[in-house]
C-alpha cells in the first residue's frame, strides 16, 4: 500500500485501513512511515497474525516486481501508477488530493487497470469498502478485465520506451537540441 509522504493519513484512515487489510485474509505489506506509526490502532499492533506485515520502509519497485503481488493499493500519484503498470500490477485507487482524483479516473474508468474506492461523507474509506475493493481486484468478476488491461498498457509502455519507440526518440531529440 502506498500513500506518499506529503499528506499524512488521518487518524480515521489509520483506524480503518489496518482492519480492512487484515480482514482480506491474504498476506499483505504496508509501509507506514515512522512518524505515522503512533496512529495505528493499538489492537492492530498487538495482533500477531501472520497475514499482514507493517514496515517503516521498503523499495516500492522491489515489492511491485514480486510475482505474487495481486493488487497495489495506492493514492494514485503519477509515479505510483507508472510503477504499478510497469510491473503489471492491478491498482486499487484511494485518491486524496491534487492530481490523484483525475489520475484515478483514468485508472478506473478510462484505462480499466484498477478500481476506485468510495469514501464516506467524511472522506474516509471504511474497512468494508477496502475489503470489497481489494477482493474485487484480486479475485472478483472484474479481475480478468483489469489484468488484461494492465497487460496491454504494460506492453504498450515497453514498446514506446524501447529503442526506436516514440518516447525514446522524443527524449533523444530533446537531448540533441
Amino acid at each position: 500500500m502506498s500513500f506518499g509522504s506529503v499528506i499524512p493519513l488521518s487518524e480515521d484512515d489509520m483506524e480503518e485501513l489496518p482492519w480492512g487489510l487484515r480482514n482480506i485474509n491474504k498476506k499483505n505489506l504496508w509501509v507506514v512511515w515512522e512518524t505515522e506509526e503512533m496512529k495505528l490502532p493499538i489492537d492492530f499492533v498487538k495482533d500477531t497474525s501472520d497475514m499482514g506485515l507493517v514496515v517503516k520502509w521498503y523499495s516500492q519497485m522491489e515489492v511491485l516486481a514480486y510475482e505474487a503481488i495481486g493488487c497495489f493499493v495506492t493514492h494514485c500519484a503519477w509515479n505510483s501508477i507508472l510503477k504499478g503498470l510497469s510491473f503489471e500490477v492491478p491498482l486499487m485507487a484511494m485518491p486524496k488530493i491534487w492530481d490523484q482524483p483525475t489520475n484515478t479516473k483514468f485508472v478506473a474508468n478510462v484505462w480499466g487497470v484498477g478500481i476506485r474506492t468510495k469514501a464516506n461523507d467524511k472522506g474516509i474509506v471504511g474497512r468494508e469498502e477496502l475489503l470489497f475493493c481489494i477482493r474485487e481486484v484480486i479475485e472478483g468478476e472484474r479481475r480478468k478485465v483489469i489484468k488484461r488491461n494492465v497487460s496491454i498498457w504494460m506492453t504498450s509502455a515497453k514498446y514506446v520506451t524501447d529503442v526506436g519507440g516514440s518516447s525514446c526518440v522524443n527524449i533523444e531529440e530533446f537531448v540533441a537540441h
